[in-house]
């Protein structure tokens, strides 16, 4: 039977976009290890559902859609440079995203969705980030410091309208990451659906 991994998402704006691709080159100039994110795929994780079966999708859909409608388009502070999962060990490079009460309730509302489809939920509390890097190798004292001194830098105020169900598939060059479905905060008609 085929599968395909999956993960629901909220995209982020062009301009935290742009600042976190200016971030991706400062630190590709301390550091080579590291396996840097497309700007273009960067995004909000909400909840990471993985192989699944594409018999699936329309009932994801439909309740993403009844989250979505039951939530209101909202913001959030992106700031702070961090890495998982310690700083002794880092595997993922990150910034960082406001706890904001309207994305912790949305994540809550389509965490409990999916665990009624049948998908594990997540035993650790939910940090919201960006990735911007996967970790493969020894990172320099440069770098170390680099992200211990920005643990407060200002990114910007990030506009969350949509929220998108997502593909990832693996290739020569790391994830790829591709919608699959996309529907509006706050019950907009503004909605997407891309056919497998």
């Amino acid at each position: 039977m085929m599968r395909i991994r999956l993960f629901i998402a909220l995209p982020i704006s062009e301009e935290i976009r742009k600042r976190c691709e200016a971030l991706e080159e400062i630190g590709r100039q301390k550091v080579s290890s590291i396996r840097w994110i497309d700007p273009g795929q960067i995004h909000l994780t909400l909840f990471f559902l993985g192989w699944t079966d594409p018999a699936l999708q329309p009932s994801m859909e439909a309740q993403i859609r009844e989250a979505a409608r039951e939530a209101a388009p909202f913001s959030v502070q992106v700031a702070g440079l961090g890495v998982f999962p310690k700083p002794s060990s880092p595997k993922v490079f990150w910034v960082g995203v406001s706890s904001d009460p309207a994305l912790l309730a949305l994540q809550q509302n389509l965490s409990m969705r999916m665990a009624a489809l049948g998908f594990s939920m997540e035993a650790r509390p939910y940090r919201p980030h960006l990735t911007l890097g996967r970790i493969k190798g020894p990172v320099p004292e440069d770098f170390t410091r680099w992200v211990t001194e920005g643990g407060g830098l200002q990114i910007g105020r990030c506009e969350m309208e949509t929220v998108t169900l997502m593909e990832s598939r693996t290739g020569p060059e790391g994830s790829i990451y591709i919608p699959l479905f996309t529907t509006a905060l706050g019950g907009s008609p503004q909605e997407r659906v891309i056919g497998l």
